[in-house]
Parts: structure tokens; C-alpha cells; sequence
């Protein structure tokens, strides 16, 4: 069997099991409460939403509807740098009903990205003055502390 193959069957496996999606999960900031960011965020963005309706219907002028517009964007953007909602392509292999069909999908260096972060692959050299490359052992080490990536 090629390393290639014994390697990705090894990729799978992992991403196939119920914790996979904590090996691509964000880093937490404990001084960040996220629950009450996402509340506010979600309040935020029904005032927003809101207003287009208000200017059309000539509650707000558009001048105020801009302004406050403006001011809503801002918070919105505010609440995203503290708390940015994971948005890791790496989650669509694990999330998938068949894990092993969306790896084969995935391009080389997107495998290759994963790959780095779940383990590391060694395969020794051949002994001086082999031709061939006769199957030699494949050490593979997952990381102890597997971390999200940013694509």
C-alpha cells in the first residue's frame, strides 16, 4: 500500500471520530463572555435589519436611518473582532455524513494543512546502497495539542 494511502486511511480515521470537531474548534479568550456577545449581536442586527423598514415606511428620515446604520455596522463589526465566529473549512470534512468522500474532494494543500495539524509523518531513509524503497515503517505521531487554523 503507498504511504500516501496509509497515511490519509490514518487522516480519516481520526477526522471520523466524535471529538474531531474539537481539533479544529478556535482558541478561547477567557476574558471574553461569548454567550452575551452572540445576544448581543443578535439584537444588534434585528435593529438593523429593522431600520430599512422604518426609513421605507417614513418613520425614520434617511439621513437618521444612515446614521444609525453607521453606528449599528460599527458594534456588529466590534462584537466580530472580539468574538469571531469560527468559520473553519476544515469543520465541512469533519461535519460531513461521509468523512472519507469530502477528504478525497479536498485539494492537495488543504489536506496538506490538516495533515500538518494532526500529526507528524516520518518515513525513514532507506539503508545506504538499497535500490528500492522496501516498505519501511511509517511513524506517524499526532500532536499532542492539536490547534485551529486560519485558511
Amino acid at each position: 500500500m503507498p504511504v500516501e494511502e496509509i497515511v490519509e486511511d490514518r487522516i480519516v480515521w481520526r477526522l471520523s471520530r466524535p471529538d474531531a470537531r474539537e481539533l479544529f474548534a478556535p482558541t478561547e479568550d477567557p476574558g471574553v463572555d461569548r454567550e452575551a456577545l452572540r445576544v448581543e449581536r443578535v439584537t444588534i442586527q434585528e435593529r438593523f435589519d429593522g431600520l430599512a423598514e422604518l426609513a421605507a415606511d417614513g418613520i425614520l428620515s434617511f439621513d437618521t436611518d444612515r446614521e444609525q446604520s453607521a453606528r449599528l455596522r460599527g458594534r456588529l463589526n466590534e462584537i466580530d473582532g472580539l468574538a469571531p465566529q469560527p468559520s473553519n473549512p476544515d469543520l465541512e470534512v469533519v461535519e460531513a455524513p461521509d468523512v472519507a468522500a469530502a477528504w478525497k474532494a479536498l485539494e492537495s494543500e488543504r489536506k496538506r494543512i490538516i495533515l500538518q495539524v494532526l500529526m507528524t509523518v516520518t518515513i525513514p531513509l532507506p539503508r545506504s546502497g538499497t535500490k528500492s524503497f522496501d516498505s519501511p515503517p511509517i511513524r506517524m505521531d499526532w500532536d499532542s495539542q492539536p490547534h485551529s487554523i486560519e485558511s
